[in-house]
């Protein structure tokens, strides 16, 4: 965690505040509610014109904000996110309809086309990939991530116990995975939980084991990042149903070249 009267704290704390407030120029906030709306770009004939999925499908439960006029001439659009879970990320997939595969191709496109990590980012994984690769001498490793902690509270029907993500990630990974270094990227650390998957495979590392010593004085908020670019480069990766990290890192695995990533399987 980050020392409560911490410098890194204090300016978390500012930047939420600030985004949470209505002093922003130019700014329309929609009538928003993360987990109760989504967001409908309406088509000339209207808003509800897509049949595969169409708005109902696609809201599944949820009522929808149309993208009018005055969002449309807002120069900046905020989704406030007012509940103790605030958080600046999303996936803008789930809450944005669009009136046609076309739009939304392109609307993802500038996403996936302009909106990237810090160059610092990539660095730093780079050479926890690499440091990962002289360990265990050879360029091929499989990672995970396992969210099992805290998940178990939020979504207790998804949690499976330190014996069936043993066994999964055996099917997943193969006969020979015992052998092959595994990259385990976890929120949180379980003695129990990672400590069966450290016996199964036992050529496995941390990057608290190793942060170190390879990345000395980084800033610990950058460690997610670099680590789900870290494990976007494994030859095999298996994530944690509805975790976002996984779904970034999932991303990133499609979008990378075929000889860096051939296996673009979603595990």
């Amino acid at each position: 965690g980050i020392p409560a009267d911490s410098t890194l704290r204090r300016d978390r704390l500012e930047l939420q505040n600030w985004m949470r407030s209505d002093q922003h120029h130019d700014t329309v906030f929609p009538n928003w509610n993360a987990c109760g709306h989504t967001m409908a770009v309406p088509s000339r004939e209207g808003v509800a014109n897509r049949t595969n999925p169409n708005l109902e499908e696609f809201a599944h439960g949820r009522s929808y904000v149309e993208y009018d006029e005055a969002h449309q001439q807002a120069r900046t659009l905020h989704f406030k996110m007012d509940h103790p879970h605030f958080r600046l990320f999303g996936s803008a997939s789930w809450f944005w309809f669009f009136p046609s595969q076309a739009w939304q191709d392109y609307y993802f496109a500038g996403l996936r086309d302009h909106f990237h990590f810090h160059h610092d980012i990539f660095a730093n994984a780079s050479r926890i990939v690499q440091h990962v690769r002289n360990m265990f001498g050879g360029d091929i490793f499989n990672a995970v991530h396992d969210r099992a902690d805290d998940f178990a509270g939020q979504f207790p029907d998804l949690y499976i116990d330190e014996d069936l993500l043993v066994h999964n990630l055996q099917l997943v990974l193969g006969n020979a995975s015992r052998e092959q270094p595994l990259y385990i990227a976890a929120k949180y650390h379980n003695e129990t939980r990672h400590g069966a998957v450290g016996d199964a495979f036992p050529r496995h590392v941390f990057l608290k084991d190793i942060v170190d010593e390879v990345l000395p004085g980084v800033n610990k908020v950058f460690l997610g990042p670099i680590e789900q670019v870290v494990c976007s480069v494994a030859d095999r990766f298996v994530g944690t149903f509805g975790s976002t990290f996984t779904g970034y890192v999932h991303r990133m695995r499609a979008h990378h070249h075929p000889e860096l990533v051939p296996d673009k399987g979603v595990y």
